[in-house]
């Protein structure tokens, strides 16, 4: 996608006001990683169908394949940095916005895959406190265990905790074990400080 630095990319009017962005380059290589790989694995595209209401992204990566980079999709791309980066809006004038879209690609992709985690983490306490779910957008391993032939094994081996903790309650002095039941249609990997990879269940 065109960037500030084309002449020919213009201010996206919302509600009679005119918004500018600048520096979407991050936004834009996530963008098009997610979208070269859903055009090279129906599987992926079939899941981001499923999903499409619940991440912005995957409605405006579909819109791109089916349409091409027309206007609207410029449109898309604004109303979802709108979004994203609502605390760093500017106003420029009586009528006019600016947006700075800077940000670290990593947690970019946190924020955009925000309803679509890729594991859920429960921890079960053996003295009978609530269990503790966390919804883990992205998962941190080496780069050197993505070999492993499946992403359950990578979940078992490389992520899980398999030692027993104590409990986190306040008063409560038991173990707790942590599992992973539910895993999400996409799975993103960051290792190495390089753009998290995107697999689908």
């Amino acid at each position: 996608m065109k960037n500030e630095h084309s002449l020919s990319v213009q201010a996206v009017k919302f509600g009679g006001c005119e918004y500018s962005f600048s520096n979407t380059c991050d936004f834009d290589s996530v963008l098009t990683t997610v979208l070269v790989d859903t055009c090279d694995h129906p599987d992926v595209e079939r899941n981001m169908i499923s999903r499409k209401k619940d991440v912005p992204l995957f409605e405006l990566i579909l819109s791109i394949m089916q349409k091409g980079l027309r206007a609207h999709a410029y449109r898309q791309r604004a109303v979802i940095l709108k979004d994203l980066y609502r605390h760093s809006i500017k106003q420029t004038n009586a009528n006019s916005y600016k947006i700075d879209c800077r940000v670290n690609a990593c947690y970019l992709v946190t924020l955009l895959f925000t309803d679509a985690p890729s594991v859920e983490e429960v921890s079960i306490c053996e003295g009978g406190c609530p269990p503790r779910r966390k919804k883990l957008r992205i998962i941190g391993i080496q780069r050197k265990v993505l070999h492993d032939p499946s992403f359950e094994d990578l979940l078992t081996e490389h992520v899980a905790i398999t030692d027993k903790r104590k409990c986190c309650r306040k008063g409560c002095s038991s173990n707790e074990t942590t599992n992973f039941p539910n895993t999400g249609n996409f799975h993103k990997f960051s290792f190495d400080f390089i753009l998290p990879s995107l697999k689908t269940s």
